[in-house]
């Protein structure tokens, strides 16, 4: 086949998917549901295409989860959104990466997950203290991070289910931290606030050196009940993108919408399908529908 011909195909088939893509926009316009959305923003510029106002959704953009679920970035995930009677979204009722049983749902991308400090449930182990223990307690100053090379891989977390802990109790009977040894408990605790909590500190003189307090410290911890972790839960913060976070307008005209943006209560005002696709239809601020 001929240069001529085949530049001729690429051409036709280039005119071809714009106008599909053209298309499928223009029907969810024509038929999805209306539905707004809280919106702030800034406007930068694009020096190809003019002025545009971007949208930020603030925490409607956002979801706190557990290690179970772990979509990692650039995955298509499947927002429930809980919507008003006035077609206001007001929150986010959950996310999945399967298309939910929900008549109404958004299709969305993750764009960031990031971890935050794991929670701990322990339970007494009986041959350690006549103390029972049980609860579950957040710890402090600890990030878990993903082996980035294995999506599927589980969090790094200081403790695994099944592992023994010392526990560090108050006085009232709150445990206010969990050590894996003896060594890294008598580290903390002669720096740590709450350490004034618990009985039974070892009361030593300023000019202690460091290695006479550490020994009497942990000689301390060693006296702490022994605890089994019997449960980890890593909560995350997924942020995601609807595809609907740019409204191009007539140039110079983008900055005094971001000013009312700052100034005044907005809404996006978005065209959803039945697949959760979304357009943005236009921005509502003071009433007026701009697009």
């Amino acid at each position: 086949m001929k240069k001529p011909v085949l530049f001729a195909l690429a051409a036709a088939l280039q005119i071809v998917l714009t106008l599909l893509i053209a298309a499928r926009y223009e029907y969810v316009e024509r038929t999805g549901e209306t539905l707004k959305i809280r919106a702030y923003g800034y406007d930068p510029t694009d020096l190809f295409r003019g002025d545009y106002v971007s949208i930020n959704y603030g925490d409607l953009s956002a979801w706190s989860g557990s290690v179970g679920f772990e979509p990692k970035g650039g995955e298509r995930v499947y927002v429930v959104p809980t919507v008003s009677s006035t077609g206001e979204i007001i929150s986010i009722s959950s996310v999945s990466t399967d298309v939910p049983d929900s008549s109404r749902y958004l299709a969305a991308r993750v764009v960031s997950r990031n971890y935050e400090s794991p929670t701990y449930g322990y339970s007494s182990e009986l041959t350690s203290s006549s103390m029972p223990l049980s609860g579950k307690w957040v710890s402090q100053n600890e990030y878990p991070y993903p082996d980035y090379s294995d999506p599927k891989a589980p969090v790094n977390t200081k403790f695994s289910v099944g592992d023994s802990a010392f526990a560090a109790v108050s006085e009232t009977g709150a445990v206010r931290a969990l050590f894996q040894g003896v060594q890294d408990c008598a580290s903390e605790l002669q720096y740590a606030e709450y350490s004034k909590s618990l009985s039974g500190v070892p009361e030593l003189p300023k000019e202690a050196d460091y290695e006479k307090r550490h020994s009497a410290y942990a000689e301390y911890c060693r006296t702490f009940p022994r605890v089994r972790i019997t449960s980890v839960d890593v909560p995350y913060v997924l942020r995601f993108d609807y595809g609907a976070d740019r409204l191009f307008v007539e140039q110079k005209t983008g900055i005094p919408l971001e000013n009312a943006l700052r100034t005044e209560t907005a809404y996006a005002v978005w065209k959803v399908s039945s697949s959760g696709k979304i357009v943005l239809h236009g921005l509502e601020i003071g009433g007026t529908l701009y697009r």
